[in-house]
This record gives structure tokens, C-alpha cells and sequence, in this order.
């Protein structure tokens, strides 16, 4: 598959930079869940919380040692919906 031309490369990652941020802030606003969304583009970071508290994002140590343990989800399990807890996958 070709590559998209750079202006439809943006305009491509635009549109779906919209709808992520648009959808985490339906989670939080839904789901009442603290919510924070990091995209890295071309060097340069977009970023969406749900939250303005200094304790939020939690920092990796914290993620780590938390429980019950965090659910971690890769390109994998997302894309296929294999191993997505059932409050995620809709079971």
C-alpha cells in the first residue's frame, strides 16, 4: 500500500486525533473515569486529561505497583479484541 501524500497524511492524522480525544472525553464524562491521552506526531506531543491535579498521570512506579494490577493493551490485543478484559470488550 502507498504511502499518503503529507497533506493527506495530516489531514488524516487531524481527523483521527479528533475523534480519540473526542472519544476519551466521553469515557471520562460517561464512564466518570480519569482519562489521559498522549499522541506524539512528528516530533511533537498532543495531549488530553481529563483531570488538572498534580497526582495525575499517575507515574509508571505507580502504574506498576497498583492493584488489582493495570490491564496494558498493545496494537495486538486491541486490534483483535483477544485478550481485552470483558468490561473493555463489551462481555
Amino acid at each position: 500500500m502507498a504511502r499518503p501524500s503529507t497533506s493527506l497524511a495530516k489531514d488524516i492524522f487531524r481527523k483521527r486525533k479528533r475523534t480519540i480525544m473526542k472519544k476519551a472525553l466521553e469515557l471520562s464524562k460517561l464512564c466518570h473515569a480519569s482519562v489521559y491521552v498522549v499522541v506524539k506526531y512528528h516530533g511533537q506531543y498532543h495531549v488530553d486529561t481529563s483531570e488538572k491535579s498534580r497526582q495525575w498521570p499517575p507515574n509508571a512506579t505507580d502504574i506498576e505497583t497498583s492493584y488489582p494490577p493495570a490491564n496494558e493493551y498493545s496494537e495486538g490485543n486491541v486490534s483483535t479484541g483477544a485478550t481485552l478484559p470483558s468490561d473493555v470488550a463489551g462481555g
